[in-house]
């Protein structure tokens, strides 16, 4: 969900204001917030086969992490890649998941 919606800023009310748009951020079912390379363990352990990485992903965590400032810093040029189809894809899958929650 956007970060800057009232669920958003619910969720991440215990992260400096300034800091939200830094990064991702993961919320778990205990309130737990994990941000920027942190939040590949805990987004690996709900995605269907994603259970068996998470582990893997915790104990990388500074790899992880450095993986995850890589690809965020160079993210406009990474965006080139998905393709109006992708992202058309993405917003409906997104879409359905959200009207099926």
């Amino acid at each position: 969900m956007a970060i800057q919606s009232a669920e958003g800023e619910r969720l991440l009310a215990g992260v400096p204001a300034p800091l939200r748009l830094a990064s991702a951020h993961a919320v778990g079912a205990d309130g737990r917030v994990a941000s920027g390379g942190d939040t590949a363990a805990p987004i690996a352990a709900v995605l269907p086969g994603g259970r068996v990485f998470a582990p893997v992903l915790r104990g990388l965590g500074p790899v992880t992490r450095g993986g995850y400032t890589l690809v965020a810093r160079n993210r406009s040029r990474l965006g080139r890649l998905v393709t109006p189809t992708m992202s058309a894809r993405a917003d409906e899958l997104i879409e359905s998941r959200a009207r099926a929650g």
